[in-house]
């Protein structure tokens, strides 16, 4: 007679408690007073861990360590290249949210080769996160930090760290890092995996892992090694890797001293100022985003065709860049080589039934009230600036030598404005990048103007349903 499914699952769960068991076994033979003996046999027998008081790494939250354990052997081994959003099912379970990779891809509405293809970025993993959050009504914070190694500083990173895995018991911290720099392998590339515990004394982060049949369910490195593999740049996305905090308290804030490294608009959105109360920014940036994750930030040198398609789409349009080049004629030839003017974009909007564009001029003194006055429902504003010069940090670094640097448009970058607030000289952007820079960041509105001058742009393009102009 067959075996039955629930049998072989009963078989399977058996030999694996087996294992377990073996391996408490020898641990505590052979290393009685390691503190992983310890969480072993605590795992094995369903219990927490007690640490001793002369362990390796500190004593980590009651419930968090033990949850981290039992998560990472009996559930999480990354799919392939899917450390990122197997990370994320991990860290949501770890507060209590119990989550699989299948629930994220099912979650999130997410094109499976938009994972597995090469990885997603830090910005990428953020903004899945956040899609998943909302489409799911998870009762969560998040937010996001990159390293950009000219804004971030050890001793303030270490800090945050410390109290958030120390002190706060709604916190689980996933890191993005450089597996070369960690591991101090001769090389290795990017993974995420999540903070287990961290010794303030000796400055030790203890890791656990997605992908434990490579680099084990836990393992330990340094503090600075940790920082440096961080601060380290993702080959897809040209800028430093960092790390995303998920918090089962919905008013979690941002962590401390790390305001320079959260530019990524934390979810769920707060208020930003009287004209933008939360429950209006919400309805407002996802407009942008409401279908699933788009492609188009794929698309070399078609950021103008694609900041078009992302501000129709906050107007209730439903389109993309192919879309817009095929339903409309434009000239692939032309828009791949030439960079999208101000009076280019204007010249295509207005290709599109139903929709008008104008051009304002701004300057230093009028900016902000040019962006508030044009920004509403109706309207978008979109803008084309440097974009190293807007992020404070180089993200974008072209070698005019070779053949595709002689035709990369570089550093020249088209975004939408979701929403501006004056009284704090701050713009929300929607962007069309989101593998460097998350789907929304926030910009000082002085690094904003220094952007645009930096491009010689002194016209903003506003975007209108309907023919107005």
């Amino acid at each position: 007679m067959p075996a039955t499914h629930e049998h072989l699952s009963y078989l399977k769960e058996k030999k694996i408690a087996e294992c377990i068991n073996d391996a408490v076994q020898v641990l505590l033979e052979k290393q009685p007073d390691s503190p992983y003996a310890t969480l072993a046999a605590a795992i094995a027998s369903n219990e927490k861990p007690s640490w001793p008081s002369s362990a390796v790494i500190d004593k980590p939250r009651d419930v968090r360590s033990s949850d981290l354990g039992m998560i990472s052997l009996h559930q999480f081994q990354q799919p392939l290249n899917c450390c990122n959003i197997t990370a994320l099912a991990y860290a949501f379970s770890a507060i209590g949210v119990k989550t699989t990779v299948n629930d994220i891809f099912h979650g999130a509405q997410m094109p499976v080769a938009y994972v597995v293809n090469d990885g997603m970025t830090l910005g990428e993993t953020f903004d899945v996160a956040t899609r998943y959050a909302k489409n799911k009504k998870l009762p969560v914070s998040l937010g996001c930090y990159h390293m950009d190694g000219n804004l971030a500083v050890f001793d303030d990173w270490w800090k945050s760290v410390v109290r958030s895995v120390n002190e706060d018991q709604d916190d689980v911290l996933v890191f993005n890092f450089g597996v070369k720099i960690a591991h101090g392998r001769t090389k290795g590339g990017g993974h995420f995996s999540l903070v287990a515990a961290v010794n303030e004394q000796r400055q030790e982060i203890t890791m656990a892992d997605v992908h434990p049949m490579k680099y084990g369910a836990f393992w330990v490195c340094t503090a600075q090694q940790m920082f440096a593999a961080m601060v380290d740049k993702d080959s897809s996305s040209n800028r430093a890797r960092g790390m995303i905090c998920i918090s089962k308290n919905v008013n979690q804030q941002k962590l401390e001293n790390l305001e320079t490294l959260a530019k990524a608009v934390r979810y769920p959105f707060r208020d930003l100022g009287p004209r933008w109360p939360a429950s209006r920014l919400e309805n407002r940036l996802w407009g942008f985003y409401e279908n699933t994750l788009s492609t188009d930030s794929l698309a070399k040198n078609m950021g103008g065709p694609a900041c078009l398609a992302l501000a129709l789409n906050g107007l209730g349009a439903n389109t993309s860049v192919d879309k817009l080049m095929l339903q409309h004629t434009f000239n692939y030839e032309d828009l791949l080589n030439a960079l999208v003017t101000p009076d280019m974009m204007v010249e295509m909007a207005t290709k599109v039934p139903g929709f008008s564009a104008k051009k304002v001029a701004v300057n230093s003194s009028n900016f902000l009230n040019v962006l508030d006055n044009e920004t509403n429902e109706n309207q978008v504003v979109v803008l084309l600036f440097d974009i190293n010069v807007a992020l404070e940090t180089e993200v974008v670094k072209v070698d005019r030598t070779t053949e595709a640097g002689k035709l990369l448009h570089g550093e020249a970058h088209w975004a939408a404005v979701g929403a501006v607030e004056p009284s704090i000289n701050t713009l929300i952007l929607c962007d069309t990048q989101p593998i460097t820079t998350t789907q929304w960041w926030r910009c000082n509105s002085q690094a904003m103007l220094n952007a645009l001058a930096a491009l010689s742009t002194s016209e903003v393009v506003v975007i209108s349903k309907g023919n107005s102009y």
